[in-house]
């Protein structure tokens, strides 16, 4: 696998709003709010029964012990007053708001009256997770030996080392003497593996199946897809970020929240 020249930023994380189209844009972590918007594809109906009851999410929520911290509310309405003004701050249209996190308690929402359906929720809840406890956080220690596959596949170039500096540079805390360090190593380049759609490497497809498994697996009845895959590339990294930002700002920092 070939390394990517890309820098890794140094700076406190940035939380993103996903558009329509899958486009991203930025906020500032102090106003920390994610906009999770339906796939472009998705149908405009709602199930027969309309949107899905916040018990019904809260219950489905329920089945899987790495979702207990994420709680569902009905209405964009019920989100702390300062999320709002956030929202309205950015002239963000509530009604396409299907997620949020709030960085002064730390908490994460899902938002029933935005979701098609149950299962959505669990999507949106997973994607949460991801953000503030990482990929291994959430999927389990399953996931170590493909990590360490993709960790050792760029040491073999040069340009694969460099990128190896870059992320060691980026995230000085990870001591890549021992294991756990390197694992916190492999989850940023598993990141960068996943997000990188158009790569089509043995290795991109053995972390997107192995992902995808873990997934299955921890959240059976859930479809989950290769764009499902990707979203918690995205996501991961800015766990990684968040972990950065609190090492370097101390405990008075949101981000010691994330993870």
């Amino acid at each position: 696998l070939k390394g990517e020249s890309s820098e890794v930023r140094r700076q406190v994380p940035q939380f993103s709003f996903a558009d329509e189209d899958g486009s991203q844009s930025s906020s500032d972590p102090q106003e920390s709010l994610e906009q999770v918007l339906p796939p472009a594809n998705a149908e405009p109906t709602r199930e027969l029964n309309g949107t899905p009851n916040v018990s019904d999410v809260t219950k489905r929520l329920s089945e899987y012990p790495a979702l207990s911290a994420v709680r569902v509310v009905q209405s964009v309405t019920e989100l702390p007053p300062h999320v709002l003004a956030s929202m309205d701050e950015r002239d963000i249209d509530a009604g396409k708001v299907t997620g949020a996190y709030d960085p002064t308690s730390g908490e994460s929402f899902v938002v029933a009256d935005n979701l098609m359906d149950a299962e959505e929720g669990v999507r949106r809840a997973v994607h949460e997770a991801v953000a503030h406890q990482g990929v291994r956080g959430v999927l389990g220690s399953d996931l170590n030996q493909v990590m360490m596959e993709v960790y050792r596949s760029y040491m073999g170039s040069k340009a694969g080392q460099q990128t190896l500096r870059e992320v060691r540079s980026a995230y000085p805390f990870l001591d890549v003497a021992t294991r756990e360090g390197r694992l916190g190593v492999a989850e940023e380049l598993v990141a960068r593996v996943v997000e990188n759609a158009s790569g089509r490497s043995k290795l991109r497809k053995r972390v997107v199946a192995t992902i995808r498994r873990a997934l299955r697996t921890v959240f059976p009845d859930v479809a989950w897809t290769d764009a499902d895959v990707r979203a918690l590339g995205s996501r991961a990294r800015r766990y990684m970020e968040a972990r950065q930002a609190l090492q370097e700002s101390g405990p008075s920092n949101p981000g010691e929240t994330l993870g």
